[in-house]
Order: structure tokens, then sequence, then C-alpha cells
């Protein structure tokens, strides 16, 4: 009784995940028309916030999904070096075009250099959910390894 009860609300939150896109896409509209309300969501609710997104994600995945992931060490290493070689270049790349060519504020520039070095995160997991769901776990093998990556190897 309990098992079929636990199962029939992992399927029925599973189902309700196709829905989650479209409030994203609702609620980013309606804040650009009305910022005022959203004033209530402060940051006390951004890993609350986060931890659900992460666990619509956990609920569509199974062993088997990482367990595959794990068999693309390519794309793993292609994803790091994107993500700490590629993606910083860029960054620098564009903060320096943004300030002089374009004439931008200096602090604009040295903001997008320091966003481009930020390594990708859950909320990249839930992005890559929504437009492939079959490369959701490949994006959740490659945040866990490249956070504690870079801090293993400056010691």
């Amino acid at each position: 009784m309990f098992n079929e009860t636990a199962s029939s609300i992992v399927e029925t939150l599973k189902k309700a995940n196709f829905i989650l896109p479209h409030v994203v896409l609702a609620s980013t509209v309606l804040a650009l028309l009305y910022p005022p309300s959203f004033t209530w969501f402060t940051s006390r609710y951004f890993v609350p916030a986060l931890g659900f997104l992460m666990f619509a994600v956990g609920i569509n995945s199974n062993e088997k999904d990482f367990l595959e992931a794990f068999k693309r060490p390519k794309a793993i290493l292609h994803g790091y070096l994107g993500q700490y070689l590629t993606k910083p270049l860029l960054g620098f790349i564009f903060g320096l075009a943004a300030v002089s060519l374009f004439q931008l504020p200096t602090p604009l520039g040295a903001g997008i250099m320091l966003v481009s070095c930020v390594s990708g995160a859950q909320l990249s997991n839930y992005a890559t959910f929504l437009t492939d769901p079959a490369l959701a776990p490949l994006s959740i093998v490659m945040t866990s390894l490249y956070q504690p990556l870079p801090r293993f190897l400056s010691h």
C-alpha cells in the first residue's frame, strides 16, 4: 500500500515537471512587466527554490542515467576545458570589448570577466534538463566533478 502511494506521488511529480518551464517563463514575463510582484522573493528563498528545481531534475533521473554519463569521458573533458579555459577567455575578450569598443564603464567590463570565471552550477543542470532531459545527468556529473577540482589543485 505504502509503495503504491509513494510510486503514484513520484509519477505525479514527474508528470508535473512539464509545467515548470511554463511557470519559469510566466514568472519572467510577470517580473519584467511588473517588477514589484516579486519583491517578496528575497534571498532567503533562493536555496529552497534551487533545491526544488534540483528535486525536479532528480525525480526524472535514475542510476542508469548517471552510469551512462560516466561513459562519456570526452564530453566531461570538453566541458571541463570549456568551463575553465574557453569561458574565462571569452569573458576576458568580451569584458575588454565592452570597455574599449563600446565605451561601457570599467566595472561592467570587470563584472563580465568575473561572471565568466564562475563555474557551472545547479541552475545550469536545470537549464540542461529543460532543453534536453537526457543530458541532465551528464550536466550533473560535470558540475559534481568540476566543483572540487580547482580547490584540490590549489592545495
